[in-house]
């Protein structure tokens, strides 16, 4: 009976630390494509932990791979006609790069069904 009390009670502390959490860090990740540094042009997943993308960074447009273990360039993009058109689709579809940022947005709305015990409003 013990083990039951204490596994509720657990489950009911991660809910409350994931609605706490994404009350907290809601928004600070929606919009992690652009920066003073750089911006996410393109993104293309080849497997888990591995990817393929363009950035746009110091008025260039780099092609590189993405692992776990590292950053590789792979190429830079010279064609004028090709960057302009990426950077055009850029600002028309902003690219989700994160997808930490699509699971704390469904944790956000996992939080709007939580019983208004846990809710401030």
């Amino acid at each position: 009976m013990a083990y039951l009390i204490s596994l509720v009670a657990v489950f009911a502390f991660v809910v409350v630390m994931a609605y706490f959490a994404s009350k907290f860090l809601s928004g600070r990740f929606q919009n992690r494509t652009a920066s003073a540094g750089g911006r996410l042009l393109e993104h293309l997943a080849l497997g888990p932990n591995k990817s393929v993308c363009v950035v746009d960074i110091a008025d260039k447009l780099l092609l590189i791979g993405v692992t776990d273990q590292q950053i590789t360039r792979l190429g830079e993009i010279e064609d004028p006609e090709e960057i302009d058109r990426l950077r055009r689709q850029a600002v028309a579809q902003p690219v989700d790069d994160s997808a930490f940022a699509s699971q704390l947005s469904s944790l956000e709305e996992l939080t709007k069904r939580v019983p208004s015990l846990f809710r401030r409003d």
